[in-house]
Formats: C-alpha cells, structure tokens, sequence
C-alpha cells in the first residue's frame, strides 16, 4: 500500500506522506509541495477534504481517510 499502514498527522515524515501529497494534489487539484513532510498546509487541505466527505475532519490520515482518498484518486 502506497499510503502505509501507520496512521498520517502531522510531524509525519516519509514516503507515505509523499503519495499522500501527490494524491490530495490530484484529487484536489492543488500544488502542495511534495516533500515528504506532512505540515500544516496539507493539513488544512486534508480537513477541508475530510470535512467535504463526510468524515470526522480531525487531519489524520487513517484507515478510512486513506481509502476513501485512493478511491477517488482512482476515478480521476
């Protein structure tokens, strides 16, 4: 799994965190920097998007948050 398994918040660092960028850039058509770091700009994007969705929009990245955000990346 591109994302891992470990849950994404902020302070997180690595590769899941860069496909995470990449996917919210994608799905959001935004131009986060994908550097691996997860800090409050992908933060405030990640709660936007939870919130449009109807999940708890807490800014981690989760199970559910994680799913649903591949799923759409997929339709796109």
């Amino acid at each position: 799994k591109a994302l891992g398994t470990a849950t994404l918040k902020n302070g997180s660092k690595g590769d899941g965190v860069k496909e995470l960028q990449k996917i919210l850039n994608k799905i959001l058509k935004t131009n986060l920097v994908v550097d691996g770091k997860l800090g409050p700009k992908t933060i405030a994007k990640i709660k936007t998007w939870q919130k449009d969705h109807g999940l708890k929009a807490d800014g981690l990245v989760g199970k559910l948050t994680k799913a649903a955000m591949v799923a759409e990346a997929a339709k796109n």
